[in-house]
């Protein structure tokens, strides 16, 4: 496989060519002056937008065209999302899926208006139940605030919204508090077979680990530790033969605070598979990355989100979810678009610093920019020794990696297009955490890591020193 790389000309670059104006008739993208680009079905130049912020009114940027879900008038306007218009609210909404409001516009009989404005079927008074012997019933993943103030989301957003579909809260699997057997005396995060076994009397299912833990009772999040959240559920009666019941006084139906294990980068291939009813797909930096999709949880602030993700607004939502923890990441095809992705360097005319990463010369790719660290890089992008970049005074390879994660139980990379990652590199969970497995890139120390990365040796089993990757804190 081979790696184009192409240089861009920048802003201030001698070699540009072209001064014409917005509106100008133009052929290809050189035809048009900074920030301009050409407009390739009608042949016109026109300003592109790069970021979310560059876009008025709330719209997003997709495909450098400042556009938006919120507001719409007829289907087209939201099919740039993958969306149709709501007739009634006038914005976008899934196919399929009435918008609502929970006190103007409720939803049909056998429906309930959730967090995001959408109606979802309701059933036995909550949450929908899955596979399994449940006990535990989220009923709403949404934990009480923080106390103290909220923080500012960091706003570099990519230009392409996540794709985010989200569906009803199932489940928590795990033993009720029940009636009849005495206690254990694990602790919180120790693995159990039943309720009986924790000293808490409760024992939920932790999936990034494969296996079930014990749990203890919360009000909020900050109750729990780490970066566990506080989660709502019904207690159901229950007990086997295997887990005879425990006395802890709570009635069937009863709603506790429980803290549940945070699964933000568990993969996902729908809704139902994640506690929080949200499963996300990652922004794909090419037509030739296809991200594999993960669990996420609500969050209040960065602290309730894992090592790689931050918590934010994600497009198309209204809730604050812990998302991938990268800057903006630009698609191109040719070196004329992706200027301003670098950080300057003195005495360096930018031209020099860019690349447009593709598979084939011409071919879908995405901006980045040679580096010696991942300082030199976009955010969330790692800094990658194994690319060169042709640059003598900087030899690598910025691609992006924070955030992105792949199949289950993954450990290499497929040999063809598509690619779960886009730094081409797959490490696999261990025997503690089975489904922990993220992409990632070779490293010669922390400095070639997003922040909250460090350079960490691996053992491949293989002759000779352990390779050293960059793995989440």
């Amino acid at each position: 496989m081979r790696i184009a790389t192409f240089l861009i000309c920048g802003v201030l670059g001698a070699a540009c060519s072209g001064s014409s104006g917005v509106g100008s008739t133009c052929e290809r993208h050189s035809d048009c002056a900074p920030p301009e680009i050409c407009d390739l079905e009608r042949n016109v130049c026109y300003v592109q937008c790069r970021r979310n912020i560059d876009c008025e009114g709330g719209a997003v940027c997709v495909e450098n065209i400042c556009q938006s879900p919120d507001d719409c008038r007829v289907d087209a306007d939201c099919s740039p999302f993958g969306l149709t218009c709501d007739e009634n609210l006038r914005r976008c909404v899934p196919l399929g899926v009435i918008a609502c409001n929970a006190l103007t516009t409720p939803c049909p009989a056998g429906q309930m208006c959730t967090s995001q404005g959408l109606c979802r079927a309701s059933e036995d008074g909550g949450g929908i139940p899955i596979e399994g012997d449940p006990e535990l019933r989220i009923l709403d993943a949404q934990a009480p605030p923080v106390d103290g103030g909220q923080p500012t989301p960091d706003r570099r957003e990519p230009p392409d919204p996540f794709d985010m579909p989200a569906g009803p809260l199932p489940d928590v699997q795990g033993d009720p508090p029940d009636m009849g057997r005495p206690l254990g005396n694990l602790v919180y995060g120790e693995a159990c077979g039943c309720a009986s076994d924790c000293a808490s009397g409760f024992c939920v299912e932790n999936k990034l680990r494969g296996s079930r833990t014990c749990t203890e009772r919360c009000d909020r999040d900050l109750d729990c530790p780490g970066i566990d959240t506080c989660l709502q559920a019904a207690v159901r009666e229950g007990g086997s033969a295997e887990c005879p019941p425990v006395d802890l006084g709570l009635e069937n139906g009863q709603i506790v605070g429980v803290c549940g294990p945070n699964e933000t980068s568990f993969p996902c291939a729908d809704p139902s598979q994640c506690t929080s009813g949200v499963c996300l797909t990652p922004p794909a930096p090419a037509a030739w990355v296809a991200p594999q999709s993960v669990c996420t949880m609500r969050c209040s602030d960065d602290r309730k989100c894992p090592s790689g993700y931050r918590c934010d607004v994600a497009p198309g939502s209204n809730d604050r979810l812990c998302v991938p923890d990268l800057g903006p990441i630009y698609g191109c095809t040719s070196f004329d678009q992706c200027g301003g992705v670098c950080r300057d360097v003195p005495g360096r005319d930018p031209a020099d610093l860019v690349r447009c990463l593709a598979l084939e010369d011409g071919g879908p790719g995405f901006c980045s920019c040679s580096c010696t660290t991942a300082a030199d890089c976009p955010a969330g992008f790692a800094c990658h020794h194994g690319l060169n970049s042709s640059d003598p005074a900087r030899p690598a390879t910025c691609v992006p990696m924070a955030g992105y994660t792949c199949p289950q139980e993954a450990i290499a990379i497929p040999p063809n297009p598509p690619f779960e990652c886009a730094s081409f590199m797959c490490i696999g969970g261990d025997e503690e955490a089975p489904h922990f497995s993220r992409c990632t890139v070779q490293c010669l120390n922390d400095a070639d890591c997003p922040r909250n990365h460090d350079c960490a040796a691996i053992d491949d089993g293989q002759p000779g020193p352990d390779p050293q990757v960059c793995l989440p804190l």
